[in-house]
């Protein structure tokens, strides 16, 4: 009912668009893994990748 009598804050309103986004980045940083695969060369490195 806030916004149909007095205009809502422009700056709040802002700064939660801002908030969820953040919070979306956040969740996929956490869900994303890196993996670094160190061997000597034919040792398979690229199989692996390929069979992920």
């Amino acid at each position: 009912m806030l916004g149909c009598c007095i205009p809502r804050d422009p700056s709040k309103q802002t700064n939660k668009i801002i908030n969820e986004a953040l919070e979306r980045a956040r969740k996929e940083m956490n869900s994303e893994s890196k993996l670094l695969l160190l061997g000597a060369g034919e040792s398979g490195k690229s199989t692996v990748v390929k069979q992920m």
